[in-house]
């Protein structure tokens, strides 16, 4: 049997898919409700079971590795995987997968913003979806995981009444599991406390970032320094504070961007930008687009 091999290393720049080996495909067409689903041995398979590096823009993959392994490359740094385990991959991220030919398992490639709008709708936030993730699955959590995925995949290719709702709510149980796993990997077994912090504080980024609070305001209101704060969310979310606040102000701009028919200069007043130039300076820096190009690249 062959053994995994290093992915190889592309000739040129990092090419951008929408699915891999699909430049400029119809079947990201779907734009903000684009999901798709498919056994890894679908693709892989077509390709000798090696994915040489490139990125998808705008889009999210979780891959549940039921059988095999190999190796992961993601943003230059290599990551043996073995089953079963679940793996992620956040949008623009480099990245490559050389296969062990007998792996089986699902490949779920998610929109961003469909992604952000089920998480909006599920009410609890789920840190950890805009990072790589290369985690194992425990034996008892993993019968659960896979029964998601089988079921998107049902759903993904017949359908039916009621097909939007069934894919969210499968979508949330596979979005739980890699917070959860996210959760694990960063956050050691004896501060449980840190995880309920971080709760706590993301709760309060909902309720509180288009006011423009700061992080001693926050701190202040959880009753900790801002220190403490401040250490918090880099152990446990390897962020700053402020970093997650303007990820959450980044995500509700999109959303408004999308969804409503809120000028430009309205999103940025209810995200607390009293500045439309500086609200189209965050914004770009943030995404390499104007929010007017952004909603206009989304249109449809």
């Amino acid at each position: 049997m062959r053994q995994p091999h290093r992915p190889t290393p592309p000739a040129a720049g990092i090419p951008v898919f929408e699915l891999y080996g699909e430049i400029g495909s119809a079947a990201a067409a779907g734009g903000p409700g684009f999901i798709h689903v498919e056994t890894i041995s679908e693709r892989a398979g077509l390709h000798d079971w090696e994915i040489r590096p490139h990125r998808h823009q705008d889009l999210h993959q979780f891959l549940l590795v039921a059988r095999g392994g190999g190796m992961f490359s993601i943003d230059g740094e290599e990551r043996p995987f073995a089953a079963p385990c679940l793996l992620a991959v956040p949008p623009t991220a480099p990245h490559a997968f050389a296969f062990r030919p007998d792996s089986q398992g699902y490949v779920l490639t998610v929109a961003d913003a469909f992604l952000e709008r089920t998480l909006q709708d599920g009410g609890e936030p789920l840190p950890g979806m805009n990072s790589a993730l290369a985690a194992p699955v425990a034996e008892a959590q993993f019968a659960a995981l896979y029964d998601a995925f089988k079921s998107l995949e049902s759903e993904f290719r017949l359908p039916r009444l009621g097909r939007g709702r069934a894919i969210a709510s499968y979508l949330n149980l596979v979005l739980v599991a890699v917070a959860r796993l996210a959760q694990q990997l960063r956050t050691p077994p004896g501060p449980r406390r840190e995880g309920a912090l971080m709760s706590r504080f993301q709760a309060l980024i909902h309720e509180h970032a288009a006011q423009g609070w700061s992080v001693a305001d926050y701190a202040r209101a959880l009753a900790v320094t801002s220190g403490r704060l401040t250490g918090t969310c880099r152990r446990v979310m390897n962020r700053a504070p402020m970093q997650v606040v303007h990820e959450h102000l980044l995500i509700e701009a999109k959303r408004n961007l999308l969804y409503t028919s809120m000028t430009v200069q309205q999103v940025g007043y209810a995200l607390g930008f009293s500045d439309p130039a500086y609200f189209s300076r965050f914004f770009s820096h943030r995404t390499g687009s104007s929010p007017q190009r952004f909603r206009q690249d989304h249109a449809g």
